[in-house]
């Protein structure tokens, strides 16, 4: 009984604690929780209010939350109460991270959905931020991540504001292709945009340049009648008003060019909507459309002048000489060789290539030195050192007409060593002068300034510098981009005429395409008067070494193939005409069904004396995408597009037995 007693006594006073007596005061529990002000407060019979977090209500119910303690007389009875309050469940970083995405997708923007799904993505997600989600939760994020896109593109084009679809375009850049890819999503609006801002811009090209026309007639008419007077009674001179008339002549000029293309695709716009229905008509009604029989014959007059322009482009690079001249010229090569005299063997090459007599033989004997070529033994990555090219400011420009190939590895390489390399999808980006907007400066409309003004004719930096430039061009699929084209087909051959580099590369047929992409690069070969491109086939093999002149391989000799020791030849290729050995090309890769896939005409004194820039052909399109499974063709495409940048001045010959 004395224990019970004293254990009760001492449960009793613990019980108490700051507060007093329990039966007036809070548990003794409770000063761990409340400050001494509310505790006061609660004692003097004000309502306690708890935390958010406590479970408990204010009123704590009399025996709900006794507990006897232990059943022993000794120990711990339960004639003292001991009152619990079980703090919350503490959010668990998942639970975090779900309600934040559930707050954006309701009233989150595109950038903050944006930075949640990178951080989330697989191939971007940074250590230090993980996010312990499944997938599926991300799924919702993309979709109206989507959504948000093609809605604020749906809304530019309603409301037709340039300055809100170039918004729109620039929110988009760089999300759409990855949402493209990772969740295999489809925006057509951008295209639509792209179009809408390309009529826009258009339509604000036609605009300034009516009212640069009006600003040269406004001149006249002004002028007119008053420096007749001026000149007869002061003898003052006007050269500014011929010029005006002069520049006005050639702006009606061109117009009219315009209009006649306007008028052939028009015509050939209609034969396409009419073919069919014409001959149901005629014979059901009766009906006649002598409109179409006109329409046939003027096309076929236009078709006529264009073959002329063609046959005018070929003819300038036949040759005229007589029978007896060729075989002069053959027996001086052939006599040439036997001297083993270079000097004698690049005047005899030259003469022979002028007359297109095979020069196959001499070029065996002609090999190619640069002082831009690495060491022997340390041209394993590239046959030419970093930075060899650095400040010089030359420039490859790649032009790709077919199917879209990712190509920046070439950019990465030319950077490396000091060539800027650009991409275009159209010849005109390469070979129409635009306007140099750092170095001009904004002119009056006066007669005099307009003539010189954002209206003239700008000079393209590519045609008039060829030393410094390179042309790649690529060709498509049919209809060729450069069918008629005989503005760019006329510029490319006088550019590689005054000394540019140009290359041209096929291939077979790919990219869903059923027949070769061969069709630009013949019309190109047939203006320079070569052999046509010809034939498909799926290739992807891998070369080694030419074990014979004419065998399957690479001509490892050369030195593009500097500790090059095997070579994949691409797939989808096409074939060459081994003619182009006899007009001083020289062979460089012989695909795996025996024809020719690549050669060049080099950039030396032998081959380009005449001034003319060496020419790169190849039916391998594919190897330029120098994937990392093709065995060799990294370094083989880096070696070409850097040995083109190559001049006549940069190269020396060594006779070769």
């Amino acid at each position: 009984g004395f224990i019970t007693d004293l254990m009760s006594q001492k449960f009793s006073t613990h019980g108490r604690g700051k507060g007093g007596l329990r039966g007036t005061s809070a548990p003794a529990w409770r000063d761990k929780l409340v400050s001494q002000e509310e505790l006061d407060s609660y004692q003097t019979g004000s309502k306690f209010r708890r935390e958010h977090t406590c479970i408990w209500t204010d009123d704590i119910p009399h025996k709900r939350y006794e507990r006897r303690l232990s059943s022993s007389k000794i120990g711990l009875a339960g004639a003292s109460p001991h009152y619990i309050e079980i703090r919350p469940k503490t959010r668990t970083r998942e639970e975090k991270c779900l309600e934040e995405i559930a707050m954006k997708l309701e009233m989150g923007s595109i950038q903050d959905l944006w930075i949640i799904y990178v951080q989330s993505s697989a191939w971007h997600q940074d250590d230090g931020i993980k996010w312990p989600v499944q997938n599926l939760e991300f799924v919702k994020v993309r979709k109206r991540l989507t959504y948000l896109i093609k809605n604020q593109m749906r809304k530019a084009l309603e409301k037709d504001d340039t300055g809100d679809m170039e918004e729109a375009i620039r929110v988009a850049d760089g999300k759409v292709q990855i949402l493209a890819v990772q969740g295999n999503e489809r925006f057509p609006e951008m295209d639509q945009i792209f179009q809408r801002l390309e009529v826009k811009q258009e339509e604000q090209r036609r605009v300034m340049k009516g009212l640069r026309e009006r600003d040269m007639e406004e001149a006249i008419r002004v002028a007119d009648g008053k420096v007749q007077i001026l000149a007869v009674q002061g003898n003052e001179r006007f050269p500014e008003m011929d010029q005006i008339f002069q520049r006005l002549e050639v702006k009606q000029e061109e117009q009219r060019r315009v209009m006649k293309g306007l008028r052939e695709r028009d015509m050939e716009e209609a034969i396409r909507v009419a073919d069919g229905k014409v001959q149901i008509l005629a014979v059901q009604g009766n009906e006649r459309f002598p409109e179409m029989d006109q329409i046939f014959q003027r096309l076929e007059v236009k078709q006529e002048e264009q073959r002329r322009v063609m046959k005018g482009l070929r003819e300038s690079n036949t040759p005229t000489m007589a029978f007896c001249d060729k075989e002069h010229a053959r027996k001086s090569l052939v006599s040439a060789i036997e001297t083993k005299d270079l000097k004698t063997i690049r005047l005899a090459i030259q003469k022979c290539m002028g007359v297109h007599v095979d020069v196959t033989e001499a070029t065996k004997h002609v090999e190619i030195t640069s002082k831009y070529f690495a060491p022997e033994g340390e041209r394993e990555k590239s046959l030419f050192p970093p930075h060899c090219f650095q400040g010089e400011g030359r420039c490859v420009h790649i032009v790709n007409m077919g199917p879209e190939m990712d190509l920046n590895v070439l950019a990465r390489h030319g950077e490396v060593a000091g060539v800027k390399v650009k991409f275009y999808t159209d010849p005109n980006q390469v070979l129409v002068g635009k306007e140099n907007r750092k170095t001009s400066t904004h002119k009056a409309t006066t007669a005099v300034h307009t003539l010189h003004g954002s209206d003239h004719e700008h000079a393209c930096e590519v045609t008039e510098n060829p030393h410094l430039h390179t042309i790649i061009l690529i060709s498509g699929p049919e209809p060729a981009r450069l069918e008629g084209d005989t503005d760019n087909l006329t510029k490319l051959l006088k550019f590689n005429k005054a000394g540019g580099a140009l290359g041209i590369i096929a291939s077979g047929n790919r990219g869903g395409h059923h027949f070769s992409l061969i069709r630009d690069a013949n019309i190109l070969l047939q203006v320079f008067g070569l052999d046509k491109m010809w034939g498909h086939d799926a290739a992807a093999r891998v070369l080694s070494k030419q074990s014979a002149t004419g065998s399957s391989g690479f001509n490892a000799s050369h030195p593009l193939f500097s500790q090059i020791k095997h070579l994949d030849e691409g797939f989808s290729i096409t074939g060459l005409d081994d003619m182009y050995l006899k007009r001083g090309f020289s062979e460089l890769v012989r695909s795996s069904n025996g024809k020719l896939l690549a050669c060049i005409k080099e950039p030396s004194a032998s081959f380009s004396g005449d001034g003319s820039g060496p020419i790169f052909i190849s039916g391998s399109a594919t190897q330029l995408l120098c994937s990392k499974e093709a065995e060799g063709v990294e370094t083989w495409i880096n070696n070409v597009i850097l040995y083109m940048a190559l001049r006549q001045a940069d190269v020396a010959e060594v006779y070769k037995p």
